[in-house]
């Protein structure tokens, strides 16, 4: 699998949303996503419905991606 990131900038509209997600991730898991990360347990439906709250997004609406931070310490995406 080829996994293409992205200058979360070129998102147009959902820049944002991506931004948003990106500091809850970082401040609930406590760094960035990766493709070998595992779940355990209910891990993951925790995550999503706290993040859901934090975002005022329907679980159902909820969007999610790759991300990482690039040398300039900006962001870079792979939306899933």
């Amino acid at each position: 699998m080829l996994i293409v990131y992205e200058p979360v900038d070129k998102f147009g509209r959902m820049s944002e949303y991506w931004k948003h997600y990106i500091n809850f991730y970082e401040e609930y898991w406590g760094g960035p996503t990766s493709p070998y990360g595992v779940w355990f347990g209910n891990e993951y439906n925790d995550f999503r419905e706290r993040l859901s709250c934090a975002l005022q997004v329907p679980d159902e609406e909820i969007q999610d991606c790759l991300f990482m931070k690039s040398k300039d310490g900006g962001y870079l995406i792979s939306p899933l």
